[in-house]
């Protein structure tokens, strides 16, 4: 795919589960990766941003699963800067095995915050020159709505302490953490066709996060808080 940014990945055996199949965190590890590496090359990284007291945040991102690869299997990892919708920055995967079959894609919305003055800022105005829009590349998901901030019935519940193992560079609960949190609310054997992470609030270390979650056949609905805050809502189909 031409423009886009690119890296392998052998899966190990740490990242995959009981079925040998990669887990749910790990394709969001590998996802923040590129985009972190590629971020770098194009002089928007976290180290450029951190000298203006600036930092991207992960808002929302949608994925579509079309097959888990396995333990062993290398992978390709593709990403790319799509353009801007608001106030947010477009960002999207594309998760291939080595012959080029697709086995994931997603979009992802990014704020830009002054760490100075805790405010979002226009990421076009302050790096559009840096993040081009390739209009002849696709965007999976144009739009990435806001999720029900309530559930009907809640058919699953969780409680996480948020440990030293769980933070990221940023000081909170790193992004991949939260669909590990899908994945065990879930359950075993379970794969989504689709999942939308909708983050609210970051979640700080030795918090208690409290989950729960609306399972039926057709699909899922996970809500987190913390506080009176909530911290993040998920929604999304099953494979058949």
């Amino acid at each position: 795919m031409n423009n886009a940014y690119e890296e392998q990945f052998l899966i190990r055996f740490s990242e995959g589960n009981r079925h040998a199949k990669l887990k749910l965190r790990a394709f969001f590890d590998y996802a923040q990766q590129v985009a972190a590496h590629h971020a770098e090359i194009i002089g928007v990284g976290f180290d450029a941003l951190r000298q203006q007291n600036q930092v991207w945040l992960l808002a929302r991102i949608k994925m579509q699963f079309e097959e888990f690869p396995e333990i062993d299997q290398t992978i390709r990892v593709q990403t790319y800067p799509a353009g801007f919708d608001r106030l947010f920055a477009i960002r999207e995967y594309r998760f291939l095995t080595q012959d080029g079959t697709m086995l994931a894609k997603g979009t992802s919305n990014w704020l830009l915050v002054d760490t100075e003055k805790q405010r979002i800022l226009p990421p076009q105005r302050e790096y559009g020159s840096l993040l081009p829009k390739f209009d002849n590349l696709e965007i999976a998901f144009p739009l990435l709505d806001k999720l029900p901030q309530t559930m009907e019935n809640t058919t699953a519940s969780d409680q996480y302490k948020i440990r030293d193992t769980m933070v990221d560079i940023n000081n909170h609960l790193n992004n991949a953490e939260y669909a590990a949190i899908v994945q065990n609310c879930i359950g075993v054997g379970k794969y989504p066709r689709t999942l939308q992470l909708n983050y609210q609030n970051a979640v700080p270390e030795n918090e208690i996060l409290n989950v729960q979650a609306q399972i039926d056949d057709q699909g899922f609905h996970v809500i987190g808080t913390f506080e009176d805050k909530q911290a993040f809502q998920a929604t999304g189909t099953f494979m058949p």
